[in-house]
């Protein structure tokens, strides 16, 4: 049990990690719409770290942690945050479109209140039910799924993998063996910022 809670604490961590970077960016945004100040570089750097870090996390826990999540009772959860991936993606392609700075703002704002939100769920209701599940090794999912962040982080996306056009993926109701991940399987092509 002590590599299991070692795995849900490097997780843990690295959510906190991500929620601090993002809270960060936000409020750069919200700084930038309170004093008039131009939004255009806080908005890049939050669409960088959306890119480059939240979306790539994004994909590969869809890979891997919850398709290890495969108990009856855990599929309206993983849906519902598949759901939260899909909008934070939405968010983020609004996002790129911002005119104004009180528009900017709005939608860092949306995007983090639901992060928080997502990451929340996933450390107290996800988290706990895998680590507790005999047929799942969470501590071998966590280099495949750091695997298949950096396969993410390096990704060049293409046009069939934008929010407005995402790639078809299994639904999280559909076979165990729909959600498996293999180790030597090739990640599908993430979907991208537009």
């Amino acid at each position: 049990m002590p590599v299991t809670a070692d795995t849900i604490s490097a997780i843990t961590h690295h959510h906190a990690q991500l929620q601090q970077s993002l809270s960060d960016r936000v409020a750069a945004v919200m700084t930038a719409a309170r004093t008039g100040a131009s939004h255009d570089e806080p908005v890049s750097e939050l669409r960088r770290l959306l890119a480059g870090d939240i979306v790539p996390h994004a994909r590969a826990e869809e890979d891997v942690l919850y398709a290890a999540a495969t108990a009856a009772t855990l599929r309206p959860l993983v849906a519902g945050m598949i759901f939260e991936h899909e909008t934070l993606l939405q968010l983020a392609g609004r996002l790129a479109h911002v005119i104004t700075s009180v528009d900017a703002a709005a939608t860092a704002y949306a995007i983090e209140a639901v992060f928080v939100g997502h990451v929340r769920r996933e450390n107290e209701l996800l988290l706990p039910v895998l680590a507790a599940d005999p047929a799942v090794d969470l501590p071998a999912l966590l280099p495949l799924m750091e695997q298949r962040l950096a396969t993410y982080q390096g990704a060049v996306p293409d046009e069939t993998s934008s929010p407005t056009h995402p790639r078809r993926r299994a639904h999280p109701t559909q076979s165990r063996h729909a959600h498996t991940p293999h180790r030597h399987a090739s990640p599908r092509q993430p979907r991208s910022l537009p």
